[in-house]
């Protein structure tokens, strides 16, 4: 509630057994968001999905997401799954949240290089690079992918 008095709102995927709070999205209330019923067969992370459409109608689809425990093959292959779903329902992607997987790993370790596979496979791009846990490590995560290219700017000539 103290945040919608100060212009935000909020989409809220709450947990179907009722453990804990789920998973939220919470933007300026100037802007428009849907929500997107994208697999709910997710087992091992929960998540939220919403869309904006921008002015140039470019549809750029918000995913949040949770995940505990030990990261396994069957997180990537859900993960993969919910990807293929929501490149086909829009233009651009911002997959974001508390993952808890150790990105900075990468190829050191191979299910987390897995799940770095199964991101570079739709063009995702990894946006943080620097430690987000108390103890080290990059746990939470934004990657994002578009369909979408900006023209090449002009530059004008300086005139001296």
């Amino acid at each position: 509630a103290t945040i919608k008095i100060h212009g935000y709102s909020i989409l809220h995927h709450f947990r179907s057994d009722s453990r804990g709070g789920g998973t939220a999205l919470i933007y300026k209330s100037c802007y428009t968001m849907t929500a997107v019923p994208l697999s709910s067969n997710c087992r091992t992370f929960e998540f939220t999905a919403a869309m904006i459409k921008t002015i140039a109608s470019t549809k750029v689809l918000f995913i949040i997401i949770y995940r505990t425990g030990p990261i396994t093959s069957a997180f990537n292959g859900e993960l993969d799954h919910l990807l293929s779903e929501a490149a086909a329902k829009c233009d651009t992607i911002v997959l974001a949240g508390d993952m808890n997987i150790h990105f900075d790993l990468g190829i050191k370790n191979g299910i987390v290089s897995q799940t770095l596979d199964v991101l570079s496979s739709y063009g995702m791009v990894k946006h943080i690079n620097n430690p987000t846990h108390v103890n080290g490590g990059s746990l939470d995560q934004i990657f994002t992918f578009s369909t979408f290219t900006f023209p090449p700017r002009k530059v004008s000539p300086l005139s001296y």
